[in-house]
């Protein structure tokens, strides 16, 4: 058994090693930023969140879970066979603007995404949201979300 767990974290080791060492080949993602702004829909919010999230959407079905729509509006039409929608939420202390500043991949390892919070005036608890349309992911892709206040 000590043998195993030996070789378990060797493996762990290189593949960590191999992810750093990749940090200097990283990829900038190509992405459009998506909004409702004239669709008729609304982003829904966190109810109790536990911190930012990055969901990934790839289908009409599972959009239809995080936005709602005025009566007779539907929901903005992609084309998931071809792109994956990425929707960043949380909740700040204070009023905020999002910013996707990048969406970087790392090959063999993950995808890093950016994102500037730019506060303004108001005092009061915010949810925040912003969704970019990207090339297809699988659905249990890993993305690392960074997030920083401007």
């Amino acid at each position: 058994m000590g043998i195993l767990l030996r070789i378990a974290s060797f493996v762990s080791m290189l593949l960590l090693l191999e992810c750093s060492q990749q940090y200097d080949n990283m990829v900038s993602v190509p992405f459009d930023v998506f909004s409702l702004s004239e669709a008729g829909c609304v982003w829904i919010e966190l109810i109790d969140p536990l911190d930012n999230e990055v969901a990934v959407i790839n289908s009409n079905a599972e959009l239809k879970n995080y936005m709602i729509c005025i009566e007779n509006k539907d929901a903005p039409s992609i084309d998931f066979s071809r792109h994956s929608l990425l929707l960043v939420r949380g909740v700040t202390p204070y009023g905020t603007r999002a910013t996707i500043k990048n969406l970087q991949y790392l090959p063999n390892c993950s995808y890093i995404m950016n994102v500037e919070l730019a506060p303004n005036l108001a005092a009061v608890t915010t949810n925040w949201q912003i969704a970019i349309i990207t090339s297809k992911l699988e659905d249990d892709t890993k993305i690392q979300l960074h997030v920083e206040n401007e």
